[in-house]
């Protein structure tokens, strides 16, 4: 090649990586925003379904302390967040909440409760079906913060341990980041 088109070509293919780590970092940039725009809303959508089910199981079951007449139509809106929560939740928030829904179930069953039977519950603290599943679902939901923070993103809020870390090569981190992807049930 003559050396008068040298620095031409050089300064052609400097313009040309220079534009396409422009558009890399872009692209990447979109991408991951997409990324935590899509868990934001997925969280919401969870919190609301959440909120939801705790309010309606805390209405049966304090209908089923003093009522031993199990309506059926009374679980109907239960059973529908459950449904809902299968196509949002991971199992063992499923799980608590079936759990839930049985406790309900076996407390219309049993004896209806006198005022002074309500107050020992209370100070045992043995009047709180929903105490598991609120937990599993806030569990649940740090999860969710934590790939979707980049703050919080280095540590998963299941086990507090590090997923990443500048020591370890690349290749173990996309596969410790697909890991706990798997664990918490959305893809990236």
């Amino acid at each position: 090649m003559d050396s008068p088109y040298l620095p031409a070509v050089a300064a052609l293919a400097g313009s040309a990586i220079g534009g396409l780590t422009s558009f890399a970092s872009a692209w990447l940039t979109q991408r991951h925003q997409d990324r935590s725009n899509r868990l934001s809303r997925d969280k919401a959508r969870r919190q609301k379904v959440y909120r939801q089910f705790i309010e309606e199981a805390s209405k049966l079951y304090a209908d089923a302390l003093v009522h031993d007449d199990l309506q059926i139509s009374t679980l109907v809106s239960a059973y529908a967040l459950i449904s809902r929560m299968r196509v949002l939740s991971s199992p063992p928030v499923l799980q608590k909440a079936d759990a839930v829904i049985r406790t309900i179930i076996e407390t219309y069953f049993s004896p209806n409760k006198t005022p002074i039977e309500l107050r020992t519950l209370l100070d045992n603290d043995a009047i709180d079906p929903l105490r598991a599943f609120s937990e599993e679902c806030r569990v649940e939901l740090e999860t969710l913060k934590g790939f979707g923070d980049p703050t919080q993103r280095a540590r998963s809020s299941r086990t507090g341990t590090p997923l990443a870390t500048s020591a370890v090569p690349v290749s173990k981190i996309v596969c410790r980041s697909a890991a706990a992807w798997a664990k918490t049930g959305v893809q990236p």
